[in-house]
Protein backbone atom coordinates (compact mmCIF):
# COMPACT_ATOMS: atom_id res chain seq x y z
CA UNK A 1 0.00 0.00 0.00
CA UNK A 2 1.40 3.58 -0.84
CA UNK A 3 1.01 6.50 1.22
CA UNK A 4 -1.60 8.05 -0.72
CA UNK A 5 -4.03 4.84 0.38
CA UNK A 6 -2.94 4.95 3.89
CA UNK A 7 -5.67 7.66 5.17
CA UNK A 8 -8.03 6.11 2.83
CA UNK A 9 -7.98 2.73 4.00
CA UNK A 10 -7.79 3.47 7.81
CA UNK A 11 -11.30 5.71 6.86
CA UNK A 12 -12.47 2.50 5.73
CA UNK A 13 -11.96 1.10 8.55
CA UNK A 14 -13.15 3.47 10.87
CA UNK A 15 -16.44 3.89 9.33
CA UNK A 16 -17.00 0.08 8.59
CA UNK A 17 -16.65 0.02 12.29
CA UNK A 18 -18.77 2.96 13.15
CA UNK A 19 -21.55 1.96 10.83
CA UNK A 20 -21.17 -2.02 12.84
CA UNK A 21 -22.13 -0.21 15.93
CA UNK A 22 -25.21 2.76 15.17
CA UNK A 23 -28.04 2.37 16.73
CA UNK A 24 -31.42 2.04 14.02
CA UNK A 25 -31.72 5.44 15.07
CA UNK A 26 -28.54 6.68 14.33
CA UNK A 27 -28.31 5.01 11.01
CA UNK A 28 -31.44 6.51 9.73
CA UNK A 29 -30.29 9.84 10.54
CA UNK A 30 -26.66 8.90 8.55
CA UNK A 31 -28.64 7.62 5.39
CA UNK A 32 -30.80 10.86 5.55
CA UNK A 33 -28.13 13.18 6.58
CA UNK A 34 -25.73 12.05 3.27
CA UNK A 35 -28.12 11.27 1.06
CA UNK A 36 -28.29 12.44 -2.28
CA UNK A 37 -31.72 13.42 -2.87
CA UNK A 38 -30.84 14.24 -6.47
CA UNK A 39 -29.97 11.06 -7.59
CA UNK A 40 -32.57 10.30 -9.90
CA UNK A 41 -31.59 13.00 -12.19
CA UNK A 42 -27.93 11.38 -12.83
CA UNK A 43 -27.08 9.78 -16.29
CA UNK A 44 -24.94 6.83 -14.58
CA UNK A 45 -26.77 4.34 -13.66
CA UNK A 46 -24.98 3.17 -10.56
CA UNK A 47 -25.69 6.34 -9.18
CA UNK A 48 -29.50 6.07 -9.94
CA UNK A 49 -28.99 2.29 -8.61
CA UNK A 50 -27.32 3.21 -5.34
CA UNK A 51 -29.83 6.44 -4.76
CA UNK A 52 -32.81 3.90 -5.23
CA UNK A 53 -31.27 0.97 -2.60
CA UNK A 54 -30.48 4.01 0.10
CA UNK A 55 -33.90 5.15 -0.59
CA UNK A 56 -35.90 2.11 0.45
CA UNK A 57 -33.60 1.80 2.59
CA UNK A 58 -34.20 4.83 4.66
CA UNK A 59 -37.89 4.22 4.06
CA UNK A 60 -37.88 0.68 5.47
CA UNK A 61 -36.24 2.00 8.38
CA UNK A 62 -38.80 4.95 8.74
CA UNK A 63 -41.68 2.30 8.89
CA UNK A 64 -39.63 0.43 11.42
CA UNK A 65 -40.07 2.98 13.98
CA UNK A 66 -42.84 3.10 16.29
CA UNK A 67 -44.54 6.08 17.94
CA UNK A 68 -42.81 9.42 18.72
CA UNK A 69 -39.33 7.57 17.43
CA UNK A 70 -41.26 7.43 14.01
CA UNK A 71 -42.74 10.96 14.48
CA UNK A 72 -39.59 12.18 14.93
CA UNK A 73 -38.23 10.21 12.23
CA UNK A 74 -40.66 11.83 9.56
CA UNK A 75 -39.64 15.18 11.26
CA UNK A 76 -36.35 14.73 10.18
CA UNK A 77 -37.24 13.14 6.85
CA UNK A 78 -39.23 16.31 5.55
CA UNK A 79 -36.23 18.69 7.00
CA UNK A 80 -33.65 16.98 4.90
CA UNK A 81 -35.54 16.31 1.52
CA UNK A 82 -35.49 19.54 -0.59
CA UNK A 83 -38.90 19.41 -1.65
CA UNK A 84 -40.89 18.90 1.34
CA UNK A 85 -41.73 20.85 4.40
CA UNK A 86 -41.46 19.83 7.99
CA UNK A 87 -44.35 18.60 8.17
CA UNK A 88 -44.54 16.51 4.99
CA UNK A 89 -46.45 18.77 2.05
CA UNK A 90 -44.41 19.41 -1.24
CA UNK A 91 -42.56 22.92 -1.18
CA UNK A 92 -44.31 24.74 -3.61
CA UNK A 93 -42.26 26.42 -6.41
CA UNK A 94 -42.77 30.11 -7.05
CA UNK A 95 -42.97 30.94 -10.81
Amino acid sequence: MDGNDYPAAVGNVFSVWEEACETPWEHFERLVSHHDWYYAYSDAHNVWAAGEARDREMRGLLESFEGEEQAAAQLLYNQKCPWLNEDGSQIEENH
